[in-house]
């Protein structure tokens, strides 16, 4: 992963910021990378199964709104 080995060489925490129209861009759910390749298994998607993602639970997110 990408962001994983910008994180190592630079060692500068990555942090994902989620939101949607649902909540009118008033709340975000900020979650830091290592918590979730710690937390969350790989899953899989698609027709073939070959896109690969991790669910994030909302509650282990930080939420700021």
């Amino acid at each position: 992963m990408r962001y994983s080995s910008f994180e190592s060489i630079f060692r500068i925490p990555v942090w994902f910021a989620i939101s949607n129209e649902d909540f009118a861009y008033r709340t975000w759910y900020w979650i830091n990378l290592t918590k979730v390749i710690e937390n969350t298994p790989v899953s899989t998607s698609g027709t073939e199964k070959k896109d690969l993602f991790r669910p994030v639970n909302i509650q282990d997110c930080i939420t700021v709104g």
